[in-house]
């Protein structure tokens, strides 16, 4: 098995494309308020996406994606899942990777009708 760029083994089941979409995403930690951030889509795959935001978000937590703009190419367009990573991106942003809980049915990469 290759590296991935967090350091851990390369586990991926589905193909990821460098896709960029505005996305929202809500996120639920326990015993806190429902938080909404923004951002936008770096890498999307069937099983989940790495996502530039605005602010952090906790490993852990459960989380609603929204791909905004992506009809035809992402479907269905929200996705739930769990965060699972986080790290430092460009000042004032955050490198965010979620799973999702169930596999989309599409994600067109770029260039594929």
């Amino acid at each position: 098995m290759s590296k991935d760029s967090w350091g851990g083994e390369e586990r991926r089941l589905h193909e990821r494309h460098s896709i960029v979409f505005p996305v929202e995403v809500q996120v639920a930690t326990p015993g806190g308020p429902l938080e909404r951030l923004v951002g936008v889509s770096v890498k999307i795959s069937r099983g989940g996406a790495l996502l530039r935001l605005e602010k952090d978000a906790r490993p852990g937590a459960r989380c609603r994606v929204k791909f905004k703009h992506s009809v035809g190419r992402v479907e269905p367009a929200t996705a739930s899942g769990m965060i699972r990573r986080s790290a430092a991106g460009q000042p004032g942003s955050r490198m965010i990777a979620v799973q999702f809980d169930h596999p989309l049915e599409r994600v067109k990469a770029p260039g594929e009708l």
